[in-house]
């Protein structure tokens, strides 16, 4: 067993929220198209999220670096029970979880260790913790990453003529991940430390706008499977932010 929970800001924690969530989802799609009836298809997709979601901590449970984590246990149901209260009570999923990535690129600027002078820079670093490949960076780099609740008031009430494929979105995020609980690690038998006043770690709270595309008019039952697919991603949009350190930041355009 490991207790990671203090781990990234908790990043990692809603990521395995988001994976559950949509696992379940996604799952009970394809067994509704497939003519399975609602409740059935609902806890397959429930079904089919744990067995993934748990899979992977019992093989870190058999890892040299890692182990089992409860925290992570603790999202995945949480994501799951997300996916089946909502399905349960509306038959819908009227709040989405999402995700988006900025893809940022990483200084090459030496750093200097605390004793020595083999530098090291955040390139490097960056690489080792969430590796340099796309799908790599999509689905580890936490300070790239933002997850989103996402939802249409057009849901809720009738009134008014709020665009039902206009959603609102509500992100969390974190900056200056660089080690799992702080910005200090060894390379080559040196430690490296980043200046707290220069790379402050803090978490990011968002208030943005989003598109269904699910809700987008469309006849091709293959294309509607696309947007159904791509769904799972926020779009780019302006954004309002409000941070851990006190700040209010605006974005002409967040990824």
């Amino acid at each position: 067993f490991f207790n990671d929970n203090g781990e990234w800001l908790q990043m990692d924690k809603v990521g395995h929220v988001f994976s559950a969530y949509n696992e379940a989802s996604l799952v009970h799609d394809m067994y509704r198209w497939a003519g399975i009836r609602e409740r059935k298809a609902m806890w397959l997709g429930i079904g089919a999220g744990m067995l993934a979601q748990s899979s992977i901590e019992v093989f870190d449970g058999f890892s040299d670096r890692w182990g089992f984590s409860w925290g992570d246990m603790v999202g995945n149901v949480a994501g799951l029970a997300l996916f089946g209260v909502q399905q349960e009570a509306w038959h819908e999923q009227r709040f989405k979880l999402k995700v988006s990535s900025d893809f940022r690129s990483y200084s090459k600027a030496g750093i200097l260790p605390l004793s020595g002078t083999q530098t090291d820079n955040l390139h490097r670093r960056a690489g080792e913790l969430f590796s340099n490949n796309l799908p790599g960076r999509l689905l580890k780099d936490y300070n790239a990453q933002t997850y989103w609740l996402s939802f249409n008031p057009t849901d809720f009430t009738s009134r008014g003529k709020w665009p039902n494929w206009l959603n609102i979105s509500v992100g969390y995020s974190g900056e200056n991940l660089f080690g799992g609980y702080g910005n200090a690690w060894t390379y080559q038998d040196h430690t490296y430390q980043l200046d707290d006043r220069q790379f402050s770690r803090y978490r990011q709270y968002l208030l943005s706008f989003d598109l269904d595309l699910t809700r987008i008019p469309c006849r091709s039952p293959f294309l509607k499977t696309i947007l159904r697919v791509l769904n799972i991603f926020k779009i780019p949009a302006p954004a309002l932010e409000i941070n851990s350190l006190g700040k209010v930041k605006g974005h002409w355009i967040y990824f």
